[in-house]
């Protein structure tokens, strides 16, 4: 069975992307753009211990500690 991707509430993306400094981690590139002078998102909420792992990646993350036991809680 696979776990369902949530929706997360505009709060929840705002305290998402003020952790980062609204930068990707990965890139450092900003995660909003303007388009006809308004602010749009230029993201993706991504998990860090994967929602539905495939057996490959459970395996190499079977000793890795998680940030919280529900993959979709915002520590994930």
């Amino acid at each position: 069975m696979t776990d369902k991707r949530r929706t997360y509430t505009a709060p929840e993306q705002i305290s998402l992307t003020t952790q980062v400094g609204g930068l990707c981690p990965l890139c450092g590139a900003s995660l909003f753009y303007e388009k006809k002078g308004k602010p749009q998102k230029a993201y993706e909420i991504a998990h860090i211990y994967p929602l539905n792992p495939k057996p490959v990646e459970a395996e190499l993350l079977k000793n890795e500690k998680r940030l919280h036991s529900d993959v979709n809680h915002l520590d994930n």
